[in-house]
């Protein structure tokens, strides 16, 4: 990126370049990098071109571009505000439901009033819940699960006709 452009000949790589370009306005080199890149995409996706940003470019525009949460719906506000009420000072974070509205929008900075916030998500650990006890659960679930798979596996190699099922049997 450091060079300013480049030319690549196979589809499935200008492919990829597009969609990059088509979804995201900045770029760096690596998540503790501090130096943006501005993409785009010339001649039929063959050819990239870079072009260093400064970090006010990307705060500006990230500003610019946030939703405002006036505009949100009465779900999507519910959402927002239980994710900003649990997840600052000392709260240990929010995990809001994968159904709740808005939630496909994370990770995204927001306005709220004058105050310009960032949502992120900071970790996954399973569906049960946000705490260890929640993935235990899940963990005992899933060997309830494979226990009765082996149960059954059993039972029908032990005695099969037990378990068939004839439709024109009168039984």
């Amino acid at each position: 990126m450091k060079n300013g452009s480049a030319t690549v000949p196979d589809d499935n790589v200008r492919a990829d370049l597009q969609e990059i370009t088509d979804k995201n306005e900045f770029i760096q080199n690596s998540a503790a990098s501090t130096v943006y890149y501005r993409l785009t995409v010339a001649e039929n996706g063959s050819t990239i071109r870079s072009e260093s940003v400064s970090l006010d470019s990307v705060a500006t525009t990230i500003s610019e571009q946030s939703p405002h949460y006036e505009n949100l719906s009465t779900g999507e506000q519910r959402t927002v505000d239980a994710v900003l009420d649990n997840s600052t000072g000392d709260a240990s974070g929010y995990r809001p439901q994968v159904n709740d509205p808005f939630v496909n929008q994370f990770q995204t900075a927001i306005w709220k009033g004058d105050t310009l916030y960032s949502i992120y998500i900071d970790s996954y650990v399973d569906g049960f819940g946000p705490s260890f006890g929640g993935f235990l659960l899940g963990l005992g679930v899933a060997a309830i699960g494979v226990i009765l798979i082996l149960t059954g596996g059993r039972l029908y190699i032990v005695d099969p006709k037990r378990i068939s099922w004839d439709p024109d049997s009168d039984e």
